[in-house]
C-alpha cells in the first residue's frame, strides 16, 4: 500500500443502513458481513493493481444522519477507468487536507500526513484480511480478542471496553 497523493483521491459510499433498525450492536454484527461481501472488492482492485492504496470507515454523512455508510477513499493507478460494484456511490475525486481529525501531524515525522493515511489504509487492509479469515460469522469476542492483540503491543492492553448487549444485559470486555 503506497502513501496516497493527496490531490489523487477519490472516494465512494457503501450504504450498510439505518441507525434505527440496525443499532449499535447490529452494526458489529452487520460490519463484518458487509466487509467480506462488498468492501472486500478494494483489497482485490489493490491485488490486481487497479488502485495502489484505499482506506475505510463507518459513519454517517451530513446529508444522511439516518443511515451508516463505509466510506472508502482510493487512489487509482496512471488514471485506471475504474467500474465499481453497483452497490457503490458514484466515485467522486476529492482531495485530502493536510490534516486529519483528532491526528497531531507535528508528532508525524516530517509532518507528513500521507504517512498516515497510508497507515489507516493498511489498517483497513488488516481488517479486510481478518474478516476473510474466519468463517461466515464469528462472534465479536474473537475481533475483541485480536484488539487486543493489537493493543498489547503497544503496553494498551485490557484498557480499553468494548461494550456488548446479551439478554437485555449490557457488559462490556476489556482489551
Amino acid at each position: 500500500m503506497k502513501k496516497p497523493e493527496l490531490e489523487n483521491v477519490w472516494q465512494t459510499r457503501i450504504k450498510i443502513g439505518a441507525i434505527k433498525s440496525i443499532g449499535n450492536e447490529g452494526l458489529s454484527i452487520i460490519a463484518p458481513e458487509m466487509i467480506r461481501e462488498k468492501v472486500s472488492i478494494f483489497s482485490k482492485l489493490l491485488d490486481e493493481h487497479k488502485i495502489d492504496r484505499y482506506c475505510f470507515l463507518i459513519h454517517t454523512f451530513p446529508e444522511d444522519k439516518e443511515n451508516y455508510y463505509f466510506h472508502i477513499k482510493f487512489s487509482k493507478i496512471n488514471g485506471n477507468d475504474l467500474t465499481l460494484p453497483e452497490y457503490c456511490s458514484k466515485p467522486k475525486k476529492e482531495k485530502l487536507g493536510p490534516t486529519i481529525t483528532g491526528v497531531d501531524e507535528s508528532l508525524i515525522t516530517n509532518q507528513d500526513i500521507r504517512k498516515v493515511w497510508k497507515l489507516i489504509g493498511e489498517q483497513s487492509e488488516l481488517i479486510i484480511r481478518f474478516v476473510q479469515t474466519h468463517k461466515d460469522k464469528f462472534p465479536n469476542q474473537q475481533f475483541v480478542q485480536f484488539m487486543h492483540f493489537n493493543l498489547n503491543m503497544m503496553g494498551l492492553g485490557h484498557r480499553s471496553r468494548f461494550y456488548l448487549q446479551k439478554d437485555n444485559v449490557l457488559m462490556f470486555i476489556r482489551f
